[in-house]
């Protein structure tokens, strides 16, 4: 049954979801019974006949089959909507609560199909107006939820009723399919093994240059930090100072990775202090290229669930991206680069999913014209990474790489007038954004716009998007006390409005028409970059 008939020639995505999480549901409801079937002597009964009832004895034992099997299957499904429904905000899906007569006991079979067809009526209910309940695609789970909750409420009303005999064979009883677990009658769905990511812990005196980069990873991860776990906001978000996605660019060897690591170290430690998890999901190819069609976006899609989590804080790395996702116009582009490239493309632009401020995703690359167009230009924040340019950097970087054998005394070099990782890190990033546009208006910034689009039509809206959130993030020139992650009763114990009044109170900086400019002079050149090195590209 099509349940949104605005799309007759396809299923949506959580159609075909939910088509098979109830598939698996049936195969549970038809495993259990038949293995009850066996365990309660209903095989001899019945004479090997599933759906007779020729005694009361009888009746009961199917009775009970039925009301367990069906309860077992309920609460996969209720799970498996929950899962599916992870990280959105449910509260404008629509709600029912199904009116049905529940009796098991007419056999299994019969059993089976009536509860699917109080199910399919469900699913095409009206409400108290003659409008149909389910009116967007993600009502379809929020409204099978409801259904499959009824139920097993309903199972359970039932269990007292039933010989205690026949309860004992399910009571010492324990089932597992994948991470669903049933224990005689309690249920749960154990969440999957966090996947864990080995790197070695990077400190800011670790990195040599790129004080740029270093210092907006520092202040994103503090800023996720600040999540607040039970309203699933943070407050952060209210200032547009959070953001969902970084693009590392910058050549071999210019200290792309140790910004990752640095950030993961960082987000770890902070999310220790703060009492929550911090899940790390490394995409790479190896991990989810598949050669069966569409295993490739279920498995991207498994990752960016984990990191969106909102019970924790997240971050997801995708190192050299360009070789995990090609531009789709490039000869050789399987179905494997499409799956993954639909499954970034979406989580990048947060379709169906509300950004709470728990995440982010660092990708980088050598080479960003061999990304897709359309997916590099999902990245909010662009920096690029140049890696060690002056004389002090180059000592800084030789220093470091010689600490084992300094600590053994095995190192004999004269000091000179630069005594190493002496040199001062730049604490502030606005000035980055200085421009020649003083006193400009509102109007200045239009006409602006207009002439960077007239002098390339790839400067879109989302270009201009790009440049305004890199504005906010670098009007936000200022640290988070360390207090604030270290002791509760400094910010987060306190209510959301002081939190607010709090973190403005942090800014010295205001946005003004210079500084706007001046960002999407940054992205124009930025795009201009990108063409060039893309029109220059050796073509197959």
């Amino acid at each position: 049954m099509k349940c949104l008939p605005e799309d007759p020639y396809r299923l949506l995505p959580q159609e075909l979801e939910l088509i098979f999480a109830v598939r698996r549901g049936v195969c549970l409801y038809l495993s259990f019974a038949n293995w009850l079937f066996d365990k309660t002597g209903q095989r001899d009964d019945a004479d090997g006949s599933v759906d007779s009832v020729p005694t009361e004895r009888l009746r009961a034992k199917q009775r009970f089959n039925s009301t367990y099997s069906l309860w077992v299957m309920a609460n996969y499904l209720v799970a498996q909507c929950d899962l599916l429904l992870k990280g959105k905000d449910d509260t404008h899906l629509a709600s029912v609560k199904p009116n049905f007569k529940f009796d098991p006991g007419k056999g299994f079979t019969r059993d089976l199909m009536l509860t699917l067809s109080y199910y399919a009526d469900t699913l095409n209910s009206e409400n108290s107006e003659g409008l149909r309940t389910v009116k967007q695609s993600d009502d379809i789970l929020s409204v099978s939820r409801d259904f499959w909750k009824t139920v097993a409420d309903k199972a359970s009303a039932l269990f007292p009723q039933t010989d205690p005999n026949l309860q004992i064979i399910v009571q010492t009883a324990t089932f597992k399919y994948n991470e669903f677990v049933i224990q005689g009658f309690k249920v749960e769905y154990q969440a999957q093994a966090k996947a864990t990511v080995w790197w070695s812990p990077v400190k800011e005196a670790d990195i040599v240059s790129n004080d740029e980069s270093v210092l907006q990873l520092k202040r994103l991860a503090h800023r996720i930090a600040l999540y607040d776990v039970d309203r699933k906001m943070n407050p952060m978000c209210e200032f547009g100072t959070v953001y969902e996605s970084v693009l590392l660019d910058g050549a071999p060897g210019t200290g792309k990775t140790m910004l990752m690591k640095f950030f993961i170290t960082l987000l770890s430690s902070l999310s220790e202090q703060v009492g929550l998890q911090c899940v790390v999901r490394s995409l790479e190819a190896s991990q989810v290229k598949s050669e069966w069609f569409g295993r490739s976006g279920r498995l991207v899609k498994e990752m960016t669930e984990a990191v969106t989590d909102p019970q924790s804080l997240g971050v997801l790395i995708a190192d050299d991206v360009d070789l995990m996702v090609s531009n789709r116009d490039e000869p050789g582009t399987g179905g494997a680069d499409r799956d993954i490239l639909k499954g970034l493309m979406d989580f990048f632009s947060g379709v169906g999913t509300a950004f709470r401020g728990n995440y982010t995703s660092i990708a980088a690359t050598n080479k960003p014209t061999a990304t897709d167009d359309a997916l590099r230009q999902r990245f909010v924040y662009r920096t690029i990474v140049r890696g060690p340019q002056s004389c002090e950097d180059f000592v800084d970087m030789t220093f470091l790489q010689l600490r084992r054998p300094a600590k053994f005394d095995l190192l004999d070099v004269g000091r000179g007038k630069y005594a190493p990782m002496s040199r001062k890190k730049s604490a502030r990033v606005s000035a980055e954004l200085k421009g020649t546009h003083k006193g400009s208006t509102w109007e200045d910034i239009g006409h602006y716009i207009e002439e960077i689009r007239h002098d390339n039509p790839f400067f879109t809206a989302r270009s201009v998007k790009n440049a305004l959130d890199v504005v906010i993030a670098k009007a936000s020139d200022f640290d988070i006390p360390d207090n604030w992650f270290s002791d509760p009763s400094t910010f987060r114990t306190k209510p959301w409005d002081e939190r607010i009044k709090m973190i403005r109170s942090l800014y010295t900086v205001k946005i003004d028409a210079n500084m706007i400019m001046a960002a999407l002079e940054e992205q124009r050149e930025s795009e201009k970059r990108y063409e060039l090195e893309s029109y220059l590209k050796p073509r197959n």
